[in-house]
């Protein structure tokens, strides 16, 4: 087991910028917040992170070290990925915004990782997964919905039935105030 050499460490650094690059721009295009330069960080720390751990498991093979554990370094950046995400989210008025910026930040960071570990194919099928469910999803998301919330031209709430009042709540049909 061998230390990796300064060409794959730049392949592994530079793919993991690019790809998260790439993401960050379709969410700034959008005018969503966690843009280009969020994303090229979140993936680079990620990918710093995994090439750390594997590097720390070379380093203690060789000095005889048993049981070195990479897969250590991943379960801590799932828990920070989570606090970042979570800052991400925002409740306002009893609606939640920021779900899919703290998702997209959480699959950044396993592209980020994927790329770190040199599991390009396994970071190329991440990020074609990511720009699929960004683009094309919330594409179709909006031919079927509007941006209004509307399912073909009728309020979602509506189209559920009469069993919903406006505030999306059971209404009461017995007349004694339960429920």
């Amino acid at each position: 087991m061998q230390s990796m050499t300064l060409l794959d460490l730049s392949l592994r650094v530079a793919t993991a910028l690019i790809l998260g690059g790439l993401i960050g721009l379709d969410r700034s295009t959008k005018e969503k917040t966690a843009g280009i330069r969020t994303m090229m960080l979140v993936s680079l720390g990620s990918a710093g992170a995994v090439i750390l751990g594997l590097e720390f498991t070379v380093v203690m093979t060789i000095e005889g070290i048993p049981r070195p554990d990479p897969t250590r370094v991943v379960a801590g950046v799932v828990g920070g990925i989570g606090f970042l995400g979570a800052g991400a989210i925002i409740q306002s008025r009893g609606s939640v915004k920021g779900m899919t910026t703290a998702a997209t930040i959480w699959a950044v960071a396993a592209l980020g990782m994927c790329a770190g570990a040199g599991l390009y194919e396994a970071t190329i099928a991440m990020f074609v997964g990511v720009m699929v469910t960004l683009v094309i999803v919330t594409g179709l998301k909006r031919k079927l919905m509007g941006r209004d919330g509307k399912v073909f031209g009728e309020d979602v709430i509506n189209s559920l039935g009469d069993e919903y009042d406006e505030e999306g709540e059971d209404e009461d049909k017995s007349g004694n105030g339960m429920f």
